[in-house]
């Protein structure tokens, strides 16, 4: 009789020491499970920079991955890092711009924002110009000598894979670009971020050791 009861009191303990670890691997499972949840909310809320060499910190010697007239890599006055991207002078008669080829989906829609301040040279209130494949998307006067700014431009749709962002400034003035962003519109809705597939799997794994002491303690009750 005492030996059958250390017995129940053996099971009765092993058994609250499983619970126990049980517990701890859903409460791990859950954390995870949360993470990766956590790190897709965000990949969908920031989207997915299509912009090579956005904020111009590849730039120490020229503009990395833009083709540019008249604009050179700045130090002097930055938004974020170390460089931004400077229109030396556009005299009157001028043709400066700063463009880059991005690759886009055809049929997708793009949001544009960028970072600017501008300089007077011969204009207080100089015209900057966004195009979008040729076509005019942001058409507004940044007045000379105020903080930077942020733009934002929505609804941009693709025709083609191939798109020709460009940044232009009327003549007499300096203009500084920063943090150019082009993203699809909820483009990481469709697609989870690569990080978050580890994150899933291992959450998974967890959940298959949880039920494992499961099983085996109704394959004992069985065969008892």
């Amino acid at each position: 009789m005492k030996y059958r009861t250390i017995t129940a009191f053996l099971t009765s303990r092993e058994e609250k020491k499983l619970k126990l670890r049980v517990q701890s691997r859903r409460t791990c499972a859950f954390a995870i499970i949360l993470l990766a949840f956590s790190v897709a909310t965000n990949a969908r809320a920031s989207g997915i920079n299509i912009v090579q060499n956005p904020g111009f910190e590849d730039s120490s010697s020229s503009l990395l991955n833009w083709t540019s007239s008249g604009f050179i890599p700045y130090t002097a006055s930055v938004h974020s890092g170390s460089f931004s991207a400077w229109d030396t002078n556009c005299a009157f008669g001028c043709a400066d711009f700063l463009s880059q080829i991005l690759t886009t989906g055809v049929g997708t829609v793009y949001d544009l924002t960028f970072w600017a301040e501008t300089q007077n040279v011969n204009s207080a209130t100089p015209n900057v110009q966004a195009l979008w494949n040729g076509s005019a998307v942001f058409n507004q006067s940044i007045t000379a000598g105020l903080p930077w700014a942020e733009f934002t431009v929505l609804g941009l749709t693709a025709t083609n894979a191939a798109t020709t962002l460009e940044f232009t400034i009327q003549p007499g003035a300096h203009l500084v670009l920063d943090d150019v962003s082009v993203s699809a519109e909820g483009s990481a809705t469709t697609t989870p971020e690569p990080g978050t597939f580890p994150l899933a799997a291992a959450a998974t794994m967890l959940l298959v050791l949880i039920q494992l002491p499961r099983k085996r303690r109704r394959a004992g009750e069985i065969r008892a």
